[in-house]
């Protein structure tokens, strides 16, 4: 998960109560998106209904603000030295908790227009907003609309009716189109494909917050070399929160890994929803994962995950209650524990050894897939 480790959670509990105090400032309702106000579209997927498609679009509301003191606060709670870190850390530290603090706004709505070259886009309106500034849809597409807008990668772009003059324009939405069968990858993102050493605070705590996002050396290959053998299809599904989406999206297009839809935990900053962060990922890894194997039953699906937290036992329960769905597991090894380890032999008891794989370099699994 990006945030925060096990290990680290005296020193975010006492961050997560400051954040509830600070979490006062929301704004009031209201129905119209302003002028100072910011969207993010998160990728998401599109999946066979009988008289066509059925998309997902989701998006968040919210404003920048500087909040020094906020921030001053925060840096303080996480026990975080100024002193140690060098400018560039400072200016990264400075910035990615302003993403945590940014005010989310309620009661918007946002309208998208669909961008290819087929028949006039329909508008879509999203929203109204939640408290936490997210809003989402589904909507239903004829195979004659998908045609005409998906781009070569299977993919549908949309954009927000923004008056010619705003600036900054957010990005456009993606949504990506998976058929009923094939290939799925489900991948963790911490230790798995993000160096973040989660078991570590004080480490942890430096590379979420002050150093650049770091990819798992070898791993984008990997995905690379299934997504073009395979023609799998990925999703990215972490226990941190959606506040840190950024740091995900950085990691996928900067560093060479196949775009997918991400999955992230809905918390908010003013309420006790904050405190979930605190919980084991497992429950949250199985809560999310299994909608996926529910959209697309006859898909053959990976797990990819490490053995940092419970991503083997999150994992092995799915092996065994979907065993017609889940194909292979493959745990990165950051706990140094033999494959033979007692854990590892409770966490995948009753599933074929050919199921299940722990890897130390990622060149070990690139030609695991049949």
């Amino acid at each position: 998960m990006l945030w925060p480790s096990r290990a680290g959670w005296s020193g975010w509990a006492c961050c997560a109560g400051l954040l509830f105090n600070l979490g006062a400032w929301t704004s009031l309702p209201s129905a119209d998106l302003r002028s100072d106000e910011q969207v993010v579209f998160y990728p998401t997927a599109a999946w066979r209904v009988a008289d066509g498609w059925e998309a997902e679009l989701r998006g968040c509301v919210f404003e920048m603000e500087p909040r020094p003191v906020a921030v001053l606060l925060v840096r303080q709670a996480l026990g975080v030295d100024r002193a140690g870190l060098t400018p560039e850390e400072s200016a990264l530290f400075d910035a990615r908790l302003r993403l945590l603090l940014r005010d989310h706004k309620r009661g918007r709505t946002v309208t998208v227009q669909w961008i290819g070259s087929g028949p006039k886009p329909k508008l879509v309106k999203l929203g109204p907003s939640t408290a936490g500034g997210q809003f989402s849809a589904r909507v239903r597409l004829t195979q004659a609309e998908v045609t005409a807008w998906a781009d070569t990668n299977g993919c549908l772009h949309y954009e927000a009716v923004w008056p010619q003059n705003r600036s900054p324009r957010p990005a456009p939405g993606q949504v990506h189109l998976i058929e009923p069968t094939g290939w799925s990858v489900i991948s963790d993102i911490d230790d798995t494909i993000k160096v973040t050493e989660v078991r570590e605070w004080n480490v942890m705590l430096r590379n979420t917050l002050c150093r650049p996002v770091q990819p798992v050396p070898g791993m984008a290959q990997v995905y690379q070399t299934w997504a073009r053998r395979q023609a799998a299809r990925f999703h990215y599904v972490s226990a941190g929160p959606w506040q840190l989406y950024e740091l995900v999206a950085e990691l996928v297009q900067r560093h060479g890994f196949p775009p997918g839809p991400v999955h992230l935990r809905t918390v908010r900053v003013s309420d006790g929803t904050v405190l979930a962060l605190l919980e084991s990922p497992q429950q949250y890894k199985l809560q999310a994962i299994e909608p996926l194997l529910a959209l697309w039953p006859q898909r053959r699906f990976v797990l990819v995950g490490d053995s940092g937290e419970r991503d083997p036992e999150a994992y092995g329960a799915l092996a065994r209650r979907y065993p017609h769905q889940v194909a292979r597991v493959f745990i990165r090894n950051v706990t140094d524990e033999p494959a033979e380890a007692e854990r590892y032999r409770t966490a995948f008891a009753g599933l074929p050894e050919s199921v299940w794989r722990v890897f130390k370099d990622p060149a070990e699994i690139v030609g695991a897939l049949p």
